[in-house]
């Protein structure tokens, strides 16, 4: 009985040699079942332009990947006319599975050893879709504006309490009033330079709309569908050593200021 499967799984990759060996020695295991063993190949799509194909791993581990010729697309297929067709895919949009066999078992056995595995090991990492990025790009600098100019709104518009007012017309010193006064004359001065920082940081949330630095800083904090060949990995290692200095400093910072409030709150009482 034929079966055909189509998944694609909803978290993103992480791919290094040693999963990626795991892999290869899963997928073998299961075609090697077959009379005759269905070979394997590996489909390499490259920064360059370049692509090829290979059945030997040692071909893509091997290379240096550097930024200009990294791995971009990943396929490792195997098939025999009108018996069986399987292809995995790695890329940017995430991982794909698809099977189609006249043999109901095997499909099924192969993708149950995938699915596990790269659910497990390889597909550990939150995925944020295009989609989300882009949605993301527009609404946090909208957001950005619109709280720069409620603050802003809110600092032009604030002005004595009546009390206040009321004590320095009251008051006997002639200097609580000019003091009173001096207040009121500068206010036009603080609101337009509230104003013009409003007016300054709206260029400023277009650029971030416009030139995707919002995914790049998304990108750099949830890395996913990674290809950890070469110089790659090193690249993702020196990336993970960075954002643990900064989630140290920023719990250091945090506990700092705690002690501090807390020293504080004691001395003043």
């Amino acid at each position: 009985m034929a079966a055909s499967v189509e998944h694609r799984f909803t978290r993103g990759f992480l791919l290094d040699e040693e999963k990626l060996r795991k892999l290869v020695s899963l997928i073998t295991e299961r075609l090697a079942k077959s009379e005759p063993p269905i070979p394997h190949r590996f489909r390499v799509f490259r920064a360059d332009s370049y692509s090829y194909e290979t059945s030997n791993v040692d071909d893509i581990v091997n290379e240096d990947h550097a930024d200009w010729r990294k791995i971009t697309r990943l396929q490792i297929e195997a098939s025999r006319e009108k018996e069986f067709e399987f292809e995995l895919t790695f890329s940017d949009e995430g991982t794909t599975l698809e099977l189609n066999g006249e043999d109901r078992d095997q499909v099924y056995l192969l993708l149950s050893d995938l699915r596990e595995y790269l659910k497990n090991e390889v597909n550990t990492c939150l995925l944020i879709s295009r989609q989300t990025h882009m949605s993301l790009s527009l609404i946090l600098p909208l957001v950005l504006v619109a709280v720069v100019g409620v603050l802003t709104l809110w600092k032009i518009t604030e002005s004595p309490s009546q009390a206040d007012i009321q004590r320095a017309l009251d008051s006997g010193q002639v200097g609580e009033k000019l003091d009173l006064l001096v207040q009121q004359l500068r206010r036009p001065g603080e609101h337009f330079s509230l104003l013009a920082v409003w007016f300054g940081s709206m260029p400023l949330m277009a650029l971030l709309m416009f030139s995707g630095a919002i995914r790049r800083i998304i990108v750099f904090f949830c890395p996913s569908n990674l290809f950890l060949f070469g110089s790659q990995k090193h690249k993702y290692e020196r990336r993970k050593r960075l954002l643990a200095k900064i989630l140290w400093a920023l719990i250091i910072g945090f506990l700092i200021s705690v002690v501090a409030g807390l020293a504080v709150w004691k001395v003043t009482n």
